[in-house]
């Protein structure tokens, strides 16, 4: 549990939705911290893939 982020616990489903359907709580972030966090995902999705991260 210490590993865990507090305010992602915040993040509900219904949060979720309501921010997709009427484009509210919108989070901006920087370029360059968008292109590593994404950077960090898409290795992620490889390594859970079969034969990825190999």
């Amino acid at each position: 549990d210490r590993a865990s982020c507090p305010y992602m616990k915040m993040i509900t489903p219904a949060a979720l939705l309501r921010c997709l359907l009427e484009n509210k709580d919108e989070v901006h972030v920087d370029a360059d911290v968008a292109a590593k966090a994404r950077l960090s995902v898409q290795r992620m999705i490889e390594i859970g893939n079969p034969g990825g991260g190999e």
